[in-house]
């Protein structure tokens, strides 16, 4: 059920912004365009430490499943991810390796979003939103954005408490979009705003 919800909540604000993504990128046929996603599935899956200043993933360099890749990304079916400083430093930072892990169209982070805690059932989804950029293999940029989904076993109030004073807590990575734009500020604000109503929604058919 939990994997459907964060599937659902991941879904949403990329689907109904499909038409603004589907236009970016026409100009430069050399530059990345379009979305993936990752539903959190993986063998072993992957999990990552959480604190207020770093994402440590487990396994290191883990790598991923696409899913739903369009225009330029139906060439992956997978990545490799790279853990995450916060603030990113240096910036921008490497964070996924699309394809082989050969130093070749990456997605670089610029900033990350204040962490989002929302209690579903005794667990905690954290939703984590970013920008930055994707760099092709000829070296094309194209803007990004992108929201990660994360897991923790435990109630909201315990898990930001172990986030925010450095004790940290183990999370299950459990989903994430990404989609070049040409306006990602607005765009980014509107994919939020969709996914709060979502995780609102969610919660209350799970206590209905």
């Amino acid at each position: 059920m939990k994997n459907q919800i964060v599937a659902s909540i991941l879904s949403v604000p990329f689907a109904l912004g499909a038409a603004v993504f589907a236009t970016t990128g026409a100009a430069n046929a050399a530059s990345l365009s379009g979305s993936f996603q990752f539903d959190g599935s993986g063998d072993p899956p992957t999990t990552l430490i959480l604190t207020d200043d770093q994402l440590d993933f487990n396994p290191d360099d883990a790598q991923l499943d696409l899913k739903l890749q369009t225009e330029s990304f139906t060439s992956f079916d997978s990545a490799f991810i790279y853990d995450l400083e916060n603030p990113v430093n240096p910036n921008p930072s490497l964070f996924i390796d699309l394809g082989d892990q050969d130093g070749e169209n990456l997605l670089y982070v610029n900033n990350i979003g204040e962490y989002v805690y929302t209690g579903v059932g005794l667990s905690t989804i954290i939703g984590i939103s970013f920008d930055g950029f994707f760099e092709s293999t000829t070296g094309e940029i194209s803007q990004a954005t992108g929201l990660i989904s994360l897991t923790a076993n435990d109630t909201v109030a315990n898990v930001q408490n172990a986030v925010e004073n450095g004790t940290g807590i183990q999370a299950s990575f459990t989903g994430f979009s990404v989609a070049t734009t040409s306006v990602p500020e607005p765009t980014t604000l509107f994919g939020l705003g969709v996914v709060a109503t979502g995780l609102v929604a969610s919660r209350r058919k799970k206590d209905a």
